[in-house]
């Protein structure tokens, strides 16, 4: 998993290399904590495009979609180009917006995700 930050606009993209299992989801977690003690929250995009496939229960996701964000009140992108990962975003998605909280967005590239958040000049560098 990278960081990468974008100073203007302020967008924290974290590339995901490595498959979506319970144990890196809690790592995932731990780094976005103390990320927002140090920045504070920001637009976030979610890039699962190098990530190898893997099958995480839907409980896991239904849970996680139950708990609060990391970044709320921001917006959250999830590229996701593989469909398996897609549909799993949707599904945590549908859950956040069920709490009351604003369902991220998913899309297929991370160009889409540019666009939503108009980052399109943004320069990422690592965090």
């Amino acid at each position: 998993m990278q960081l990468l930050l974008s100073r203007e606009p302020r967008i924290l993209l974290v590339r995901y290399d490595q498959a979506l299992t319970i144990k890196t989801l809690g790592q995932l977690d731990r780094v976005l904590t103390k990320f927002v003690q140090r920045e504070g929250t920001m637009d976030t995009i979610f890039d699962f495009s190098s990530a190898p496939r893997t099958d995480v229960p839907t409980s896991v996701m239904v849970k996680r979609g139950q708990t609060l964000s990391h970044m709320p009140d921001r917006q959250r992108i999830f590229v996701a180009p593989d469909d398996v990962y897609f549909g799993m975003f949707r599904l945590y998605g549908a859950y956040q917006s069920y709490r009351g909280a604003k369902a991220p967005d998913v899309v297929k590239s991370l160009e889409e995700a540019l666009v939503l958040l108009g980052g399109q000049n943004a320069v990422f560098a690592p965090y």
